[in-house]
């Protein structure tokens, strides 16, 4: 899942895109939340140029806040979850990729990803894990359009931010 990757230099982007993508059974996720400038759009369109020459059938996940985002001249194969709180069309696409039910990869209740299950025992080595800390933001700043900043702040106790770290681990 890459986010705020547009503010690397284009050869920082491309690094890590070699070092991760090795094979087209991998899904790229892309958060487009803070994606806002033209600058950004335009290294985040190149971006996936890049991917689909190098692995023209690897699937690519684009989402976030941000309902502004162009996807005019891209892939037409490339998927997009755009607006606040989509983790059930999230968690409805990797179900359908893994064949089991929607609802038993995520805890909408506690924002857990259930790892064991969405991955199984094939998941390349030096994956990295989405964590959850907080939802929503306590502030209501005037420039700020982020559309989550209206929701209910919430945040995950300590406890339970460790029992995760630690199944993960495992």
């Amino acid at each position: 899942d890459l986010q705020h990757i547009d503010h690397l230099t284009w050869d920082e982007m491309v690094k890590i895109i070699d070092k991760w993508i090795i094979n087209e059974k991998q899904i790229l996720a892309m958060s487009l939340t803070f994606c806002r400038e033209p600058w950004q759009k335009k290294k985040m369109k190149d971006l996936i140029y890049y991917v689909k020459s190098k692995f023209p059938e690897l699937k690519i996940v684009a989402g976030g806040a941000n309902n502004m985002f162009d996807f005019t001249g891209l892939p037409k194969d490339i998927i997009k979850l755009l607006g606040q709180n989509r983790e059930d069309e999230i968690m409805q696409f990797f179900a359908k990729e893994k064949n089991v039910e929607w609802n038993e990869l995520f805890d909408f209740t506690t924002f857990k990803i259930e790892y064991a299950k969405l991955l199984g025992n094939d998941h390349p080595k030096g994956m990295s894990m989405h964590l959850e800390l907080s939802r929503g933001c306590i502030f209501n700043c005037a420039f700020c359009n982020y559309a989550l900043r209206k929701s209910k702040s919430s945040h995950k106790k300590s406890e339970q931010i460790r029992l995760e770290l630690e199944e993960f681990y495992a």
